[in-house]
């Protein structure tokens, strides 16, 4: 493995891409997430 650090955001990034998201879609879902966050 290298040195990337694996946590939940960045696995929920890499299957976002993975399954062929675009990048508003991907930007809007981690804008949602953001603000279910900061709650």
């Amino acid at each position: 493995m290298s040195d990337f650090e694996y946590d939940e955001d960045s696995l929920e990034l890499l299957d976002a891409m993975e399954i062929g998201m675009n990048i508003s879609e991907l930007q809007q879902l981690m804008q949602e997430t953001e603000a279910e966050n900061n709650h």
